[in-house]
């Protein structure tokens, strides 16, 4: 069975650069790698296809490399992403048997907006005489 390893940024991630560098590795179980069906989707757009990168995700540092272990990949897109997006990577392979495997995974970029990571009081207490309130905000600038 072939696996999907190595992921940066990993699967879930929240507060991703807008210029990230996707990469992911595909391992081989020992059925071989087909690597001319593989299709890498990133949110809705082809990256990869037909053994090479679309113009949209060829940036400098796009690469692929292939070994007994299986392939490694890394694309960077030409644009950057955008804030508070989420990123959908969809991976298919088909190993030399003929079996095809599906993967997919997501994370998220920098959010627009400031994120409250401190309150008090706590969210949803009641406050029953005068108090003074603390709230502790994160805002992630991607240069």
């Amino acid at each position: 069975m072939l696996t999907l390893s190595g992921k940066s940024p990993n699967e879930g991630d929240k507060s991703v650069s807008l210029n990230s560098i996707i990469e992911f590795s595909i391992l081989d179980d020992g059925t071989g790698l087909n690597l001319s069906s593989l299709v890498v989707n990133i949110s809705g757009a082809d990256a990869f296809r037909n053994l090479g990168f679309t113009e949209e995700y060829d940036g400098a540092f796009s690469d692929i490399t292939s070994d007994s272990s299986g392939a490694h990949l890394a694309i960077d897109p030409i644009s950057d992403f955008g804030q508070g997006q989420v990123i959908l990577v969809k991976v298919q392979i088909k190993n030399l048997e003929g079996i095809f495997y599906n993967f997919e995974y997501t994370f998220r970029t920098v959010p627009k907006e400031p994120q409250l990571v401190l309150s008090s009081p706590e969210p949803n207490a009641l406050v029953k005489s005068d108090q003074v309130l603390f709230l502790q905000f994160s805002d992630t600038i991607d240069d």
